[in-house]
């Protein structure tokens, strides 16, 4: 049917690009009550006025609310039909700047769970775009500009991995799962942050050991604060964001965090 997840996803941009942006989308809920439109509008302005923005789509834009989950599904202001054609005008008006697209617990642990449908996968194929997509989790190979090592023939390249639940535990993370990353995003328990991890190398080949750092960014969420997390007293998320920058010339990673 679609892809497999462990297949990368392989994208070179333009040689003649110094750097890109990448935005980590996900956990705007579409069709929720605290689906919040003046942000979302504002977010999207940023990103497809910027010709160096790319994005990675990471799961839980749709609200998807049945029976027996955590939301609402009398509280939803779309319906799950409606929050499904949101999502694919927006993918449709990203276009070729989506890198990857992943579900989110409430696509995939909802219509997919119960009844075998794909939303997400669905709305990617109706934009034209369901070679990015996979189902929980994706790996990016990204080349930008021309390497300063070989600029005639290589670019700059840049492994990354993206998923929308995983853990950052003080002795490890999902992050450390995964060998040969430069970047890691995530999101879905709304807690935006910048957490950078580092593990050591053991060069077996020139018998060394090294340190490789990786970029470990959980991306927020764009909703308005209230419903069941209000309901379970947890506290106001955070409105910053963060997006990441990588340059062409030699590997060079920088994450910078910012508000809508």
């Amino acid at each position: 049917m679609f892809l497999p997840n462990w297949q990368p996803i392989c994208r070179n941009l333009p040689r003649e690009m110094e750097y890109a942006n990448i935005f980590f989308i996900h956990d705007w809920h579409f069709g929720s009550e605290l689906f919040d439109n003046k942000k979302w509008e504002k977010f999207k302005r940023k990103v497809l006025n910027d010709d160096h923005s790319f994005v990675c789509w990471i799961g839980d834009m749709m609200e998807n609310a049945i029976p027996g989950s955590k939301s609402d599904p009398l509280l939803q202001k779309l319906s799950p039909f409606e929050q499904k054609e949101m999502f694919i005008e927006n993918l449709i008006d990203f276009g070729d700047k989506t890198i990857s697209v992943v579900t989110g617990n409430h696509e995939y642990n909802r219509t997919t769970k119960v009844c075998g449908l794909y939303p997400v996968y669905d709305a990617c194929e109706r934009a034209g775009i369901g070679d990015r997509y996979r189902d929980i989790i994706a790996f990016i190979n990204l080349g930008i500009g021309v390497s300063k090592k070989d600029p005639k023939n290589k670019q700059v390249h840049y492994f990354g991995q993206t998923q929308h639940k995983a853990k950052d535990c003080k002795a490890y993370g999902t992050s450390d799962f995964t060998d040969g990353i430069d970047w890691f995003a995530f999101g879905h328990d709304h807690r935006p942050g910048d957490n950078p991890r580092a593990k050591l190398v053991f060069d077996r080949q020139n018998n060394v050991i090294y340190k490789r750092n990786v970029e470990n960014i959980d991306c927020g969420s764009g909703c308005v604060f209230g419903g069941y997390g209000a309901q379970n007293a947890c506290r106001p998320q955070s409105d910053k964001m963060y997006m990441l920058t990588l340059f062409s010339g030699e590997k060079q990673l920088e994450s910078r965090g910012f508000y809508v």
